[in-house]
Parts: C-alpha cells; structure tokens; sequence
C-alpha cells in the first residue's frame, strides 16, 4: 500500500474503513438485487429489440423526430385523444434528463421517477388499447 500515492491510499483507507461499518452481507445482496435489476432491463430491451427492430430504431430517434410524430398522431388520433397523447410525451420528455443521470439521483427520485415512467406506461397503453378497439370497429363496419 506504500507505493500508492498519498490520495489514492487515503481513498482506500476510507473506503475500507466504509466496509468495516456495514453488513456486508447486506451490501452483497442488494448488489444481487441491482444485478438482477439490470439483467432482466437488458434481457427486455434486447427481446424488444429482436420482436420490434424498426420500431425501437424509430423511437431512438425520437427526439429527431418528434415533430413529425406529433404530425402522424394528430392526424391517426381521435382528436378527443390528441391532447392526452401530447401531454404524456411531453411528460415523458420532461423526465429524459433524469434518465441521462440514473444513477446520480437519490433512491426517492428514483422511485419517483419509476412511479412516473409506469403512469406514463399505463397511459400509453391505455390509449393504444382504446384506438385499437376503434380501428377494430372500422374494420368491422367496412
């Protein structure tokens, strides 16, 4: 430990005299916990990208393009609908940033911002439901 510098032993120290004050155990396991956490993330994002390639490309995109989507579901969109769709994009932009800086917020932010991306979720798929039973009906009547 002599031949590290100065501040680098000092951060050492600090950071073992860190693990000597906690579980360890309880330490391990909530590193499981965000393993786990991560994994299934990852393992979702990858199977929504093999089912939905153009789909996920397009919504990278999103930010590019968003103009132009708002075109497309003003003019696809029950325009009783229209505003909910603008104000949960809106939302969901408002909370980009946050997830630019995950791990930099606090567990409360965190779980706000979890609690407020399920919503926004919920909402999304709230809506796409009632336009799909409508696009059923069309069909139907045709």
């Amino acid at each position: 430990m002599e031949s590290i510098p100065a501040p680098e032993r000092k951060q050492l120290e600090e950071v073992a005299k860190s693990i000597d004050e906690i579980d360890i155990f309880k330490l391990m396991r909530s590193a499981v916990d965000l393993l786990k956490a991560y994994a299934e993330f990852t393992k979702k994002l990858g199977e929504i990208q093999l089912a939905n390639e153009e789909s996920l490309r397009i919504l990278l995109e999103l930010g590019e393009k968003a103009p132009a989507l708002f075109k497309s579901l003003a003019e696809k969109s029950d325009p009783s609908e229209f505003g909910v769709i603008i104000k949960t994009f809106l939302e969901l932009f408002d909370l980009a940033p946050k997830l630019d800086n995950l791990m930099a917020l606090s567990g409360e932010e965190k779980i706000e911002l979890g609690e407020n991306l399920r919503r926004i979720a919920d909402t999304i798929n709230k809506m796409l439901r009632k336009q799909e039973r409508t696009k059923r009906r069309r069909e139907q009547n045709v």
